[in-house]
């Protein structure tokens, strides 16, 4: 089955991802979208101590239509800001 340009699943998220931590600073709170969200998207950071757990995170948002390479960038430099670990984006 090929697919259709105008198929929504190709078409490219309505506006970024916004990012906000939580009033208590342990939630990272990621908004898509609202055309795909009405609720943030919760990222418990207890859930993301290694640059692994970080890895496997971005491999589960990039399957979201939602979540794309600016959305990744963004919460690599977070984590990575909030964790103290290096990391050499642009």
């Amino acid at each position: 089955m090929s697919m259709k340009p105008e198929d929504e699943r190709w078409l490219p998220p309505q506006g970024p991802v916004t990012f906000k931590w939580g009033d208590d600073g342990e939630e990272l709170l990621l908004y898509p979208p609202e055309k795909y969200a009405s609720q943030p998207y919760p990222i418990d950071f207890d859930r993301v101590k290694t640059p692994l757990h970080l890895l496997n995170w971005l491999d589960h948002l990039l399957g979201k239509i939602w979540f794309d390479r600016r959305a990744a960038r963004k919460l690599i430099s977070m984590i990575c800001d909030r964790r103290g670990w290096e990391y050499h984006g642009y």
